[in-house]
């Protein structure tokens, strides 16, 4: 029996659901205006990424200098995914057929529909900032590690972290019974077992 609703495939779009469309590569934007032009709200979530990258520049007086440069882009917090509301009255069609859209995620052969309350909180989520990477990590080792350095002329050496400074560690190396403060990036060490 078909629905008022039925868009010829036995999916009906009561009241007003939020479905996830499945966009081909790259065309999110894309898929977003041909979305808003057949008259239906879409939405895709983003997040920010901040990258800490040392550039070398040189100054007025010809001397070379590395200044630390902050670059933030956004990306797709789902990529290649949009969450698109059908309104009372519209059918799935009005989605599969947007320009950008290569399917709609089905469960047992029907659109899987999302909750508002889903959409709802991703949006709280993003607008406080949870999914930001400010391209500060957390560090892995703390003062007082016994760790091991990986590269470098103290390789295979045991070591005893103690400082974290920025851009690395400082740790003292044991070499000859004596220990001799070295300071290294954090990559190069490791945890001992």
């Amino acid at each position: 029996m078909r629905s008022e609703f039925d868009d010829g495939m036995g999916y009906a779009a009561a009241a007003s659901r939020w479905v996830l469309a499945y966009t081909l590569a790259s065309c999110e934007r894309r898929a977003e205006r041909s979305l808003r032009l057949r008259g239906l709200t879409s939405y895709c979530p983003t997040y920010e990424v901040t990258q800490h990258l040392r550039r070398r520049v040189q100054g007025e007086d010809g001397r070379r200098t590395v200044r630390k440069v902050a670059i933030t882009s956004t990306r797709n917090l789902f990529p290649r995914y949009l969450f698109v509301q059908v309104p009372e009255g519209r059918t799935y069609d009005d989605v599969r057929d947007a320009v950008g859209i290569e399917s709609l995620v089905l469960q047992d052969g029907v659109p899987a529909l999302i909750s508002d309350d889903l959409i709802e909180g991703l949006r709280v989520g993003i607008d406080m900032g949870l999914f930001d990477d400010d391209g500060v990590r957390p560090p892995i080792f703390k003062p007082g590690d016994a760790v091991r350095i990986m590269l470098g002329p103290y390789a295979d050496f045991p070591a005893k972290l103690e400082a974290l400074i920025e851009g690395g560690a400082k740790v003292a190396v044991n070499l000859f019974g004596r220990e001799f403060p070295v300071e290294m990036p954090l990559d190069r060490l490791k945890h001992c077992a």
